[in-house]
């Protein structure tokens, strides 16, 4: 995989997710604040997006759609959801993935593993 976008609150957890993760993609951003978010994936081409979806600045259910509508065709966008989520239909194809909190970075390895396995 080439890039990773990570969008998360807490710098441990993604501090964490970063290092565990930076053998499997070439260029690794990370982020604590959505609109930041939303500038990187119009600059950089990302293959895979970390994300939290609770911010104090947007509503979650438009933040997640205007990060399903830029990222690329075929890229996949891990959810770390707080609560029930329901999802809007989208019809870009990404690879949408609910994991609720707290998650393990070990978990997020493994997601990671099986996203790489699928795209090969």
């Amino acid at each position: 995989m080439q890039s990773l976008l990570i969008v998360v609150k807490e710098d441990f957890l993604a501090k964490g997710i970063a290092l565990a993760l930076m053998d499997d993609f070439q260029s690794i951003h990370t982020t604590k604040n959505s609109y930041d978010a939303f500038k990187i994936l119009e600059r950089e081409n990302i293959d895979v997006v970390i994300t939290e979806i609770i911010f104090d600045t947007i509503e979650s259910n438009v933040y997640l759609k205007k990060i399903i509508n830029l990222s690329k065709r075929g890229s996949s966008v891990i959810v770390l959801n707080d609560a029930s989520l329901s999802l809007p239909q989208f019809n870009k194809q990404i690879n949408i993935i609910i994991q609720q909190k707290p998650i393990s970075i070990k978990r997020i390895k493994k997601i990671i593993e099986s996203v790489s396995e699928r795209k090969i």
